[in-house]
């Protein structure tokens, strides 16, 4: 039996985030990780990059609710990892709004954005750059918002505070109406939307093959999205964007479905997978093209810089994956990579970039 510690602290001081998390794996210290810096260094403007990131992140790990009583104002979550907090805090701070939970009896945290006031500040800064149904829930929230302005002021004397005169009067003072963007078909590779997608559902593997003879080295770029039809509140398919994907990068796109009979209802939950996996070099590059750009910001960052780091050494190779030399590095990189790294630090979310320039 495997015993966790965590040990969490945070302390906001004139501006200053310092972050402290250590996990001890039977004595030995799997994660450790420091953020001391001032968000005004890192983050002088939100700007269009970090808006298209967040929307793929949503559109990966996010849930937006939206209820059927009209009275209940919408809400959104984003799910991390545990081995992700640190950018939960670090996005929260940035964006200012919500609130951060553990999620009980798991190792994930949840970001919620519940209050009136910070779904229409994240409706802003994302209107325009959805790409997958949940565009369509989006839309729904942001008529709730405008429908919301136009109410005529009422006391209610119920638990829906937000329709109290005074409280009402405070929220409107925050808020304006929105006009709804129509849905993003850009140029996939034109922002960082799919750097957010992929921070959510992307894996950077690299694959050892053995046979008689020798040893080589393959590297995969795979991005999966799973969907049920059931406990989703999207009829529409996620298909189409991850044929989008497929097509942008020159490459199959995998789907996969079953049926399973709910309880003993005639109810069926419809589970269907799309994955893109890409294994050929010169795809490989593409990938590789796009994410040096539009960077990851998760911990699969520095997944992405040891995979980096051995597709070049292979192209410097003349593509020989069966390179001694390449096979060396592959060994000793899988060695600290994906879930068997013992260290994850963050220091590249306090790295200017395209995410904190003006």
């Amino acid at each position: 039996e495997i015993n966790i510690y965590i040990y969490i602290y945070y302390n906001f001081i004139k501006n200053k985030i310092f972050v402290k998390r250590n996990a001890i794996f039977k004595g030995i210290t799997y994660y450790s990780t420091y953020i001391d810096k001032t968000f005004n260094q890192v983050n002088p403007k939100i700007n269009n990059n970090l808006c298209s990131y967040i929307t793929g992140l949503i559109e990966g790990d996010g849930n937006i609710y939206i209820f059927d009583n009209i009275n209940k104002s919408p809400k959104i979550s984003i799910i991390f990892k545990n081995n992700d907090y640190e950018l939960a805090i670090y996005l929260k701070k940035i964006f200012n709004i919500g609130y951060i939970n553990k999620r009980n009896n798991s190792n994930v945290y949840i970001w919620q954005i519940q209050s009136i006031e910070d779904i229409y500040k994240l409706l802003n800064y994302t209107n325009g750059y959805y790409r997958t149904p949940k565009y369509y829930l989006i839309i729904k929230a942001i008529k709730w918002i405008n429908d919301y302005i136009d109410k005529p002021d009422i006391t209610i004397k119920n638990s829906y505070n937000i329709y109290n005169i005074n409280i009402r009067k405070n929220i409107l003072s925050k808020i304006n109406k929105n006009n709804i963007k129509p849905i993003d078909n850009s140029n996939i590779l034109n922002n960082a939307w799919l750097a957010g997608f992929s921070d959510a559902n992307s894996y950077f593997d690299i694959i050892l093959n053995k046979s008689k003879n020798n040893e080589s080295i393959s590297l995969r770029y795979s991005l999966v999205i799973k969907q049920d039809f059931i406990s989703s509140n999207i009829n529409e398919s996620f298909y189409p964007i991850m044929l989008n994907i497929a097509k942008t990068f020159n490459t199959n796109i995998y789907t996969k479905y079953r049926y399973i009979k709910v309880d003993k209802s005639q109810q069926y939950k419809t589970y269907y997978t799309y994955t893109i996996s890409i294994n050929n070099i010169d795809k490989l590059i593409q990938v590789n093209n796009y994410f040096s750009k539009y960077s990851l910001l998760s911990s699969k960052y520095l997944d992405y810089k040891d995979w980096n780091k051995l597709l070049n050494y292979i192209i410097e190779n003349n593509y020989k994956s069966t390179n001694v030399n390449v096979v060396k590095l592959g060994k000793e990189i899988r060695n600290n990579f994906n879930t068997k790294r013992i260290k994850i630090n963050f220091k590249h979310l306090l790295e200017e970039n395209i995410y904190t320039k003006s």
